[in-house]
């Protein structure tokens, strides 16, 4: 490798020529994220966001002069997620903790708000009403008579 004093312009022993040696991981392919140098927009310490040296072309968002970035890649500032991290789309079930789901009926859900373990039966404790959950409807079986919460139905 040469001495970065290279990178300024100073000419190394009356050369006069300008090189600078990049180490990399693997190899560099379209479409990875970023190309970091020490001391670019992006790198490690850097304030400012990566640029790419490719990318599809897209209407604004700064990049490299004619290239400019797609508002829908996840690098720009109207992509998704934070800057340089894409964001996963949430399960809809909702986590409990990074990157674990909860299914209805597992293990985790019991006692959770809004997860319950099987299918809700004729009445809801979630129906509008009382902080406590209301009245549900009627039992089908005695007219009149409503069902309530943790009161087995009598035929």
């Amino acid at each position: 490798y040469k001495v970065l004093s290279n990178f300024t312009g100073i000419p190394e022993a009356g050369k006069g020529e300008l090189r600078m040696a990049v180490k990399a991981a693997g190899p560099i392919m379209p479409g990875s994220p970023t190309l970091l140098i020490p001391g670019a927009p992006g790198s490690p310490g850097s304030p400012f966001r990566p640029v790419k040296p490719w990318g599809p072309m897209g209407p604004k968002g700064p990049g490299w002069p004619g290239i400019p970035e797609s508002p829908f890649d996840p690098w720009s500032p109207e992509g998704p997620g934070a800057p340089g991290r894409p964001m996963k789309p949430p399960s809809p079930l909702g986590p409990i903790g990074p990157g674990i789901p909860v299914a209805p009926g597992s293990p985790l859900s019991p006692g959770i708000p809004g997860l319950p373990t099987k299918p809700l039966g004729p009445w809801s404790p979630r129906r509008p009403g009382g902080p406590t959950g209301p009245l549900g409807p009627t039992s089908p079986f005695v007219p009149g008579s409503p069902c309530l919460p943790g009161k087995p139905m009598i035929p």
